[in-house]
């Protein structure tokens, strides 16, 4: 489908090109099978946003994999990522705390290999506005949205370290969703020092 999304996007790039700029870009896995696809896809594409789900290919998701030894794989392969050059941005750093009931050392090991990791490699962390979608749940012994995690956001305020707000917009009437920046700067993020980006921008290759 990959040579259809280039064309389709082509298309509306020259149809609308007196209104809007429009970039050409893919979330992806780091998955090292595919290690030669994604740095193909890093010279290809104008960006690449790094959306871990999964420790590989048809394994449990990391929805459903969250012992401490799954959030500290979870890290690893964000920071294998970076390391390669890989990402221009990493969606929702804190999602190994999608299901996870309670917050530990393992969970703060990750949180600052990740944040170490992307201030090396000089690529922004995304605040995810998507896990709102799922709701306030019991987890342990909080009731809370699935991620942000304020937790992790504390810990990336002690770096260096650029920030931007996600909608994970998988349906258009998203991006009309007033509330979600309410709820996480209010209930999550209220009173941290973070590094937000007032600009976000790709050079064109595609």
């Amino acid at each position: 489908m990959l040579p259809d999304y280039i064309q389709s996007i082509q298309s509306l790039q020259k149809k609308y090109a007196d209104q809007i700029e429009i970039r050409i870009g893919l979330e992806f896995e780091f998955f090292e099978a595919q290690l030669d696809d994604l740095l193909t896809y890093r010279k290809q594409f104008d960006y690449l946003i790094l959306g871990q789900h999964e420790p590989a290919i048809g394994q449990t998701s990391f929805y459903e994999a969250y012992t401490d030894a799954d959030v500290l794989h979870y890290a690893d392969l964000v920071c294998q990522a970076c390391t390669l050059g890989l990402p221009d941005l990493i969606a929702h750093p804190d999602l190994f705390m999608y299901a996870k009931p309670e917050w530990t050392a393992s969970c703060t090991e990750a949180a600052h290999r990740i944040c170490q990791s992307a201030v090396e490699a000089h690529i922004p962390l995304e605040v995810n506005l998507g896990g709102l979608r799922y709701g306030k749940q019991q987890r342990g012994q909080e009731s809370r949205y699935a991620y942000p995690y304020r937790r992790f956001w504390e810990i990336a305020q002690e770096y260096p370290i650029a920030v931007v707000y996600g909608l994970d917009a998988h349906k258009p009437e998203k991006y009309a969703d007033k509330a979600c920046f309410d709820i996480v700067q209010n209930e999550i993020l209220h009173g941290l020092t973070l590094n937000f980006l007032s600009d976000l921008n790709f050079p064109k290759k595609l």
